[in-house]
C-alpha cells in the first residue's frame, strides 16, 4: 500500500493516513500504543515521532515494528 500523506487528528488522537487507492486509514494512537512497554523517555520519543514523522509512525505501527523500536530506545535510555 502506498501512502500519500498523513496528518495528526487532535480531536481523535489519531493519525489519518491517506493512500493512493482513495483510502483513509485512521490509526488511534492509544490503541496502537496500549501494549507497548515504555519508559518516560521512550514515550516522549514515541509522541515526538507521532507528531513529527507521521508516515514513519504509521508504517511501523502497520508492520508491527513499534515494539522493536521502543525496545531499542529503552536500551539507549539505560546507557
Amino acid at each position: 500500500m502506498r501512502f500519500l500523506f498523513a496528518e495528526y487528528n487532535k480531536y481523535r488522537n489519531s493519525i489519518d493516513v491517506y493512500c493512493c487507492e482513495n483510502t483513509l486509514l485512521r490509526l488511534y494512537c492509544e490503541q496502537v500504543e496500549e501494549k507497548l512497554i515504555t519508559t518516560p523517555y521512550s514515550q516522549l520519543e514515541l509522541d515526538s515521532m507521532a507528531f513529527d514523522h507521521l508516515l514513519e509512525y504509521a508504517r511501523m505501527a502497520l508492520d508491527f515494528k513499534l515494539h522493536v523500536w521502543i525496545d531499542a530506545v529503552n536500551n539507549l535510555d539505560m546507557l
